[in-house]
């Protein structure tokens, strides 16, 4: 079972400071980093870090930076082939079903 960030980085790239972050003794300051999300006891009183990190993401925000890393790599269609695919959905609610099922019942019957 393997750790999706391995615990050596997260040493890093976190810190355990209760005391705001404000002197080399912070690991993330000693390695030149903000404090982030992954720190766990300076969110309050952290004097390293842009205020931003900590804002809460509202759901639908998430769901659309998923979305955007999900299809990042995902290639769009050329906008000049898409204009040679024939638009079928007014056809399909056009059709007149009474005229159809005559049809069937004859390709059934035979």
């Amino acid at each position: 079972d393997y750790d999706l960030i391995p615990q050596e980085l997260l040493k890093c790239i976190s810190c355990n400071c209760e005391s705001g972050c404000n002197n080399q003794r912070c690991g993330c300051r000693k390695h030149g980093l903000k404090c982030t999300n992954l720190c766990s006891n300076c969110h309050e009183n952290c004097s390293n870090t842009d205020k931003e990190t900590f804002e809460e993401m509202s759901d639908s925000e998430e769901i659309i930076y998923e979305e955007l890393a999900t299809n990042r790599d995902v290639e769009f269609e050329d906008p000049e082939d898409v204009a040679d695919y024939e638009d079928t959905s007014e056809l399909e609610s056009s059709i007149d079903e009474e005229e159809i099922r005559p049809k069937l019942k004859r390709q059934k019957t035979n």
